[in-house]
């Protein structure tokens, strides 16, 4: 498309290229639209925002904010890395417990089986009820 104002310097941009030279979603570019930041040109479906050339172009110091954000990505990736080492290893200690526990309840239930066993085992016969004047009949 060409530009079609010529009193302002800048061109015709698609709402894609636009966001990206803008660095914000379209999302975003689209919520400046409606609040009247910037003129609209819609053509058969298709949407054009103009950007004067002072927002359009991309700024010069850009590789310095590059190098910064390769030092804060290599510091990221290193934490990650760190963080995802401590994961492994809660995830061996959480495994272990488990274990454990399940050995200390089959030990358990084995010990109640036992004493189950135990009581069976010791279990006096019910005495003998007898009316108290036939205490002499023991036997």
């Amino acid at each position: 498309m060409t530009d079609t104002v010529p009193d302002n310097d800048g061109q015709w941009l698609s709402t894609t290229v636009a966001a990206a030279h803008l660095g914000v979603t379209e999302r975003t570019l689209q919520r400046h639209i409606v609040a009247g930041r910037y003129r609209v040109d819609r053509k058969d479906g298709k949407v054009h925002v103009w950007l004067p050339t002072a927002v359009a172009h991309v700024p010069d110091d850009l590789s310095v904010n590059v190098g910064q954000l390769s030092d804060t990505m290599s510091e990221l990736s290193a934490t990650v890395g760190h963080a995802l080492t401590l994961l492994a290893e809660e995830r061996t200690r959480a495994a272990d417990a488990e274990a454990r526990a399940s050995q200390a309840e089959q030990a358990a239930a084995m010990w109640q089986e036992r004493a189950r066993g135990l009581e069976a085992q010791l279990a006096l016969p019910p005495p003998i009820r007898r009316p108290w004047w036939q205490w002499w009949r023991r036997g």
